[in-house]
């Protein structure tokens, strides 16, 4: 998380508007008051991720959360699950020499190629061409890597698709969208979300006092 009171940490009084909405949606899925939100909800994110250190951050820490779901801690994995557990491992430690400010741009374009190579059948459907997607949790993760190298709005367009593959779930009763088994992963979402917005909300509360 950002440290409180740094420049990098201010956000727009409007994204704190639309940051308590996320919670206030998370909450009532969570007491059942409601059942089904439109995905679209999650737009937001496009808006607070303008700023390129808290797009990073927020990239790194929806990547640890993707992680945590990919890896198990069985010792009886398929050579598959062990290829991906390892190249987890390995984009980690890229993630975190990016942190300490290492230029890492050729590794993570490796690292993207793999994974667009892991899932690169496409099948024809009517009148399209589709890419046949084995694993949403490294297509989220192809998104964060590509978002990474991105700038300005394209950057902020990655950043959305990758919180909305993480956090979209289906339903018979309901269909595609956020809904109860959404909870733990919007929940992630969010808790990134409102530690920003307190850092922010802070910064701006002493302004107006100034």
């Amino acid at each position: 998380m950002l440290n409180k009171g740094s420049p990098a940490t201010e956000i727009k009084k409007a994204d704190l508007t639309k940051i308590k909405k996320l919670e206030e949606a998370l909450a009532k899925l969570k007491s059942g008051e409601e059942n089904y939100y439109v995905i679209t909800k999650l737009s937001s994110i496009k808006s607070f991720c303008q700023n390129e250190t808290i797009r990073q951050h927020y990239c790194w820490h929806l990547f640890d959360c993707v992680k945590r779901q990919l890896v198990t801690e069985t010792d009886q994995q398929t050579l598959q699950e062990q290829f991906i557990c390892n190249l987890l491992d390995e984009i980690a430690q890229v993630m975190v020499e990016m942190q300490e400010g290492k230029e890492v741009g050729d590794s993570l374009r490796k690292y993207q190629s793999q994974l667009a190579h892991f899932q690169s059948d496409y099948e024809k459907f009517k009148w399209t061409t589709v890419r046949l997607i084995k694993s949403t949790e490294l297509l989220i993760i192809e998104y964060l890597i590509l978002c990474l190298l991105s700038t300005d709005e394209y950057a902020q367009k990655l950043a959305y698709h990758a919180t909305r593959s993480y956090v979209e779930q289906y339903d018979s009763s309901v269909g595609n969208g956020l809904i109860a088994k959404s909870i733990p992963m919007l929940e992630d979402v969010v808790i990134f979300w409102r530690g920003i917005a307190f850092s922010g909300a802070i910064k701006n509360l002493n302004r107006m006092k100034e």
